[in-house]
């Protein structure tokens, strides 16, 4: 759902106040670069998926149960990864969606500009 004028003035507002206030959270929120945390969780999670995989694999010599064990481990660890990048893509589709409404909206604006000059300049000539 689209946000109303009365809404985006608002949101502006809270930014520029945030922005002024903080600077450098401002800048680090809206660079949209994941956090090192989130990066630790991704590569912490994406090890253990890889370890877990090979367990399963060599212990299948072992004990079939044991390498069911490791296959739910693996499992375990994509669900892991897969909830950090659900919510990376959540953030980032959510910029993007914002990036594309204020492109169109600026084309729009820009448009109805140079419809207003050439409007105008129409009017200042005498032969239409």
């Amino acid at each position: 759902m689209p946000l109303s004028e009365e809404e985006q003035r608002i949101l502006a507002q809270i930014e520029a106040s945030l922005l002024a206030s903080d600077p450098a959270l401002a800048r680090h929120v809206g660079s949209g670069r994941m956090s090192r945390e989130t990066k630790r969780r991704l590569q912490i999670g994406l090890a253990g998926f890889l370890v877990a995989v090979v367990g399963s694999v060599l212990l299948l010599s072992v004990h079939f149960i044991l390498a069911f064990v490791a296959f739910l481990a693996a499992f375990g660890a994509l669900a892991y990864v897969q909830s950090d990048i659900r919510a990376l893509s959540r953030a980032r589709i959510t910029q993007a969606r914002e990036d594309i409404r204020a492109g169109v909206k600026d084309s729009m604006r820009d448009i109805g500009e140079r419809r207003d000059r050439e409007n105008d300049h129409d009017a200042d000539n005498p032969f239409n």
